[in-house]
């Protein structure tokens, strides 16, 4: 990028939150990565893709359901959502100290005078044999956000 670029960025940086700024740098680097973005909506319904292919997670849309594979079994991956696994554990949040440790999770509670208590560990199993009867928990990539609830269809 050149330096011109960048000068026409600034003014448009000045006037956004933190937060959107961070966001606007995520998207630009998964980007540059080569990683797709998905869109917020379709983080809430199930991806489906075939046995042979189940490394990829692919969105399906609500208005047009997955085409059915001609071998193998249908796999389903739904998202898991850590602070609600705490919640339903009881807990105010959840967190992570290291976001390349899919294992680094922790939940905790808002506390006076200390502010932040480390509550424990996540029980996303469980959470997705509530949330998603018939599925399990399992990992997709190798990293904090990689946990999806895993239900296969015979």
């Amino acid at each position: 990028m050149s330096m011109r670029n960048l000068q026409n960025v600034k003014p448009f940086l000045k006037g956004m939150t933190i937060l959107r700024r961070f966001a606007l740098v995520a998207v630009l680097v998964l980007s540059a990565a080569g990683l797709a973005v998905a869109p917020a909506s379709a983080s809430s319904s199930p991806a489906a893709v075939s046995a042979a292919s189940s490394s990829v997670i692919a969105p399906t849309s609500a208005a047009a359901p997955a085409a059915v594979p001609t071998a193998g079994s249908l796999t389903y991956y739904y998202p898991v959502y850590q602070y609600q696994v705490c919640r339903r554990q009881g807990h105010w949040g959840a967190s992570f100290t290291n976001y390349w440790n899919p294992y680094s999770w922790y939940c905790y509670d808002l506390s006076f005078p200390l502010g932040i208590t480390w509550a424990g560990g996540l029980d996303i199993n469980g959470w997705c044999k509530a949330t998603y009867p018939g599925s399990y928990a399992g990992l997709v990539a190798n990293n904090a956000m990689g946990w999806k609830c895993i239900k296969r269809i015979y």
